[in-house]
C-alpha cells in the first residue's frame, strides 16, 4: 500500500492543491491506499471554493473523477494537525518561509506527527511499502520514509495537455538541480552506441507525444523572430526558492544584458493570474500554445519552467540558471550564443526513462514495476510500447527503415484521428 501526501503550508490563496488533493483521493479509492493530509481539506465541501476542479474538462485532462460523498467516506484520511506548523511560521515569519524551511530541513514536530500516523495506518490497514508526493519532496517525508526503509515518489507534470501526450516526473530525489544523474544517462548511452536500443529522432518523438491538434508542426518551416524567449515561471513555487534564490527578475535582468529589448519575447506562466507581470519588457508573447511561442525564438531561457524539455523537443538552444531538473542538457551561460541541440541520446533518456507517463503513474501495478526495475533498456522498452499503443501505432514500427519511420508513425496517427 502507497500513502499519498498533501501537504501545503504555504495558502496564498484557499485550497490552492485542492485538485491535487482530490486526484489523490480518487486513486486511494481506486488502489485501496490511506491519505495523509492537512486539515483544511476536511471541510473543502462545506466551503467548496470557487475552482474549475470539479468541471469535466479539467478532472478528464488531470485524469480524475471527483468522488461522491459515500464514496469519500470509503478512503481512511489521516489528518495533521495544523498547529505542527504553528512554530514554523513563527520562527520564519511568512508562510512560504514555513514551506521553504520544511522542503531544506527536517522538522521534528512535523516528523513526530508524521510517525505517529505511519503507525496508526500500518497497525489498522497494513504494511506502507513507500510515500507520494506532488511537486514538493519534503525533508521529513524523506527522513520518514529512510527510517521505514521505503521510498518516497514525488510527481509533477512534464510534458502536458493540450498539445503533448502528458508526462510527469517519477522521482525518489527531489526533482530540481541535479535530479538527473550523469552515471544514468552515460549508462544509458552505452546501451545505445552498443545497439542493444535504438533510439528516436526528434520529428519522431514528436510524432508520438504532439496531439492531433498540434501535429502540423512537423510540417510547417518556421523562422524564428527572436533571438531569445524568457519562459517565466509561477511566482509561488516554493520547491523552486528552497533549491535557488535567482528570480525571473534576476534572468530578465541577465538576459537583457546580452540582448537588445527588441529581440527578446517574454511569456508569462498561464497559472501567473492575478499576476501576470510584464517587467516593463516591449515584447509580450500572447499564443495559445507553448510551443508556438518557443519557435518564434532562438533560444529559450527560463528558470525551472517545464517549458525547457519543450524547447528540447523542438530542438531550441535552451539556457536555465541553476535548477532545472534538465540542468544537465542546458547552457547556463547566456554570453555562450551559438545555438546547439539536444542529441536525441539524451532526449529519448528524458521522455522514455527518466521521465513516466502521467495515464498510468498513479496504477499500483506500474509504481511497483517500476520502483524495482533499474535496467533503462527495459524501462525504455516499456515507455515506448505504452505510448505506441496508446496512439494506435503497431510496434512493427520499430523495425522499420530508418528512412521510412517518421512517414509511418504520422500514418498510424493520421488513421487514428
Amino acid at each position: 500500500m502507497f500513502v499519498p501526501i498533501v501537504i501545503d503550508p504555504c495558502q496564498f490563496y484557499d485550497y490552492r492543491y485542492l485538485w491535487v488533493y482530490l486526484k489523490f483521493l480518487y486513486h486511494a479509492h481506486e488502489n485501496g491506499w490511506v491519505l495523509i493530509t492537512t486539515c483544511e481539506y476536511k471541510e473543502w465541501r462545506d466551503k467548496r471554493p470557487i475552482s474549475n476542479v470539479y468541471d469535466e474538462r479539467f478532472t478528464s485532462a488531470h485524469q480524475y473523477t471527483v468522488l461522491s460523498v459515500e464514496e469519500e467516506k470509503e478512503v481512511p484520511v489521516y489528518y495533521i494537525n495544523n498547529a505542527v506548523f504553528n512554530d514554523e511560521y513563527v520562527k520564519t515569519g511568512s508562510r512560504i518561509g514555513t514551506q521553504i524551511d520544511l522542503l531544506k530541513n527536517r522538522n521534528r514536530v512535523l516528523e513526530n506527527e508524521l510517525f505517529r500516523l505511519a503507525k496508526e495506518i500500518k497497525k489498522i490497514h497494513g504494511e506502507i511499502e513507500g510515500f507520494i508526493t506532488w511537486n514538493a519532496h519534503y525533508k521529513s517525508i524523506d527522513y520518514l520514509a529512510q527510517k521505514m526503509k521505503v521510498p518516497v515518489i514525488t510527481m509533477e507534470f512534464a510534458l502536458r495537455f493540450p498539445e503533448y501526450f502528458p508526462t510527469c516526473y517519477f522521482t525518489r530525489h527531489r526533482m530540481y538541480g541535479d535530479a538527473i544523474s550523469n552515471v544514468e544517462v552515460r549508462k544509458f548511452r552505452d546501451l545505445v552506441n552498443n545497439g542493444l536500443i535504438d533510439v528516436l529522432t526528434k520529428k519522431e518523438l514528436l510524432a508520438i507525444f504532439l496531439n492531433n491538434n498540434r501535429l502540423d508542426l512537423l510540417k510547417n518551416v518556421y523562422d524564428p523572430k527572436y533571438e531569445m524567449g524568457i519562459a517565466t515561471v509561477h511566482p509561488f513555487v516554493p520547491s523552486l526558492f528552497a533549491e535557488s534564490s535567482y528570480t525571473d527578475i534576476e534572468l530578465i535582468q541577465d538576459v537583457r544584458n546580452h540582448y537588445s529589448e527588441d529581440d527578446i519575447l517574454l511569456r508569462n506562466h498561464p497559472g501567473d493570474e492575478p499576476y501576470q507581470a510584464k517587467y516593463t519588457l516591449k515584447n509580450n508573447d500572447d499564443s495559445e500554445f507553448s510551443s508556438d511561442f518557443i519557435l518564434k525564438c532562438k533560444r529559450i531561457a527560463a528558470h525551472g519552467s517545464n517549458i525547457l524539455l519543450e524547447a528540447l523537443l523542438l530542438g531550441r538552444t535552451v539556457y536555465s540558471h541553476d535548477i532545472s531538473a534538465f540542468q544537465l542538457f542546458l547552457k547556463d551561460n547566456l554570453s555562450d550564443k551559438k545555438l546547439s541541440e539536444i542529441d536525441d541520446i539524451s532526449l529519448n533518456y528524458l521522455l522514455l526513462v527518466y521521465l513516466a507517463p502521467f495515464d498510468i503513474a498513479f496504477d499500483k501495478k506500474y509504481i511497483d514495476w517500476r520502483i524495482h526495475e533499474n535496467s533503462p533498456d527495459k524501462i525504455y522498452m516499456y515507455h515506448i510500447k505504452h505510448y505506441l499503443s496508446e496512439r494506435g501505432i503497431s510496434e512493427e514500427v520499430l523495425s522499420v527503415d530508418k528512412k521510412d519511420r517518421l512517414e509511418t508513425i504520422l500514418n498510424y496517427r493520421r488513421q487514428s484521428e
